[in-house]
């Protein structure tokens, strides 16, 4: 998918906070660079491929985002899923669209993530009626067990609607 496929992220992203990186890089290397400026870059978020109906991430085990019990964090876990389902709406975002915001939230716990553990991710769409949107992101282990799986829902905000 070429670049002029993807959306023009000055449009979304509050330049007054976040540095952009040079132009000439793709779509997915932009991004990353942008991420890493705020929360998933804290926690490590590395995004894979992005596709408008699947995006693929990685999360590496770091005690910065460990409970004190040594698991990885289920807010990583959650915060993570998050921000891969948000940013697959990327590419169902009208030229009008000024933020996706997250309208509700479910996750299911269902083994923990000890150290040294790299956890994939995997968000799909579920069902678009009009500007809102329902997503699942499943979290595995290194040996594909699934570790997690959490509901997101979102609305698009158009940019009128969209008071700073």
């Amino acid at each position: 998918m070429s670049d002029s496929a993807f959306p023009d992220l000055s449009r979304i992203v509050d330049a007054s906070l976040y540095t952009f990186p040079p132009r000439g890089g793709d779509f997915l290397d932009t991004l990353q660079q942008l991420i890493d400026q705020c929360l998933p870059g804290t926690i490590g978020l590395k995004l894979l491929s992005m596709k408008p109906e699947v995006c693929r991430a990685s999360l590496d085990y770091h005690v910065k985002t460990a409970g004190l019990h040594g698991l990885m964090h289920g807010g990583t876990i959650f915060a993570a899923g998050d921000t891969l389902t948000a940013l697959m709406l990327l590419f169902h975002m009208s030229e009008h669209t000024r933020n996706v915001l997250t309208s509700g939230a479910r996750i299911r716990y269902l083994r923990p993530v000890p150290r040294n553990t790299t956890v994939e991710l995997e968000a799909r769409l579920l069902d678009r009626t009009a500007d809102r949107f329902k997503t699942v992101c499943d979290f595995f282990d290194s040996a594909r067990k699934r570790v997690a799986r959490a509901n997101y829902d979102y609305i698009l905000v158009d940019r009128a609607e969209f008071r700073t």
